[in-house]
């Protein structure tokens, strides 16, 4: 190899390194998912309880499991940027709204920035009984659930035990839905 090549390959490795730092110190100094995939803290199957965490909820304060007491959960990932995301909230508010106490919504933004999940929630305005809005920008509660795309939705039942997890985009007002968290509501152990 010449010495014009070796160089020129010197200079290209050094940019890139220089390229690099530059990034990590932008972005990733304060993202600990920069150079490693994030696998879930907790792998959840059916029956295990849901996991223990504190995020803000957006209206002021802390979020805690007891907030919920004994009714049936549904923990809802989601992101103001997503589009499917977009589409099923309102669903998921009709079916807690019919619900009327028996189940509760707790609805965890990733959002990097507080605003974005203001401003989408202001499209939802009005009366929202039963939903916690949480906020979770360093996705770490997502990864402990074992997140792995956006909407995500984990059902739990009245002793907050898993009994679904629902990836994607669902539509919360269909009939065998409902009847399903209806049984759980009555206590039908029923996966």
């Amino acid at each position: 190899m010449s010495a014009k090549v070796r160089i020129l390959l010197l200079g290209s490795v050094t940019l890139a390194a220089f390229a690099l730092i530059v990034l990590w110190q932008r972005r990733g100094a304060n993202d600990p998912t920069f150079f490693s995939v994030q696998k879930p803290l907790v792998a959840l199957t059916p029956g295990q309880p849901i996991p223990d965490f504190n995020l803000p909820l957006l209206g002021g304060g802390e979020f805690s499991l007891s907030s919920v007491g004994n009714k049936v959960v549904l923990v809802n990932f989601w992101a103001s940027w997503c589009d499917p995301c977009a589409r099923e909230f309102p669903s998921l508010l009709k079916l807690v709204k019919q619900f009327d106490g028996q189940v509760e919504l707790v609805a965890i933004s990733v959002d990097a920035n507080k605003r974005d999940v203001e401003k989408f929630l202001k499209a939802f305005d009005g009366d929202r009984p039963h939903l916690f809005v949480l906020w979770d920008p360093t996705t770490q509660v997502a990864a402990r659930f074992g997140t792995e795309q956006y909407p995500e939705t984990y059902i739990f039942n009245k002793a907050h035990g898993l009994m679904r997890k629902v990836t994607g985009l669902e539509d919360w007002t269909r009939p065998e839905l409902v009847r399903y968290l209806r049984s759980l509501t009555e206590g039908a152990p029923q996966l």
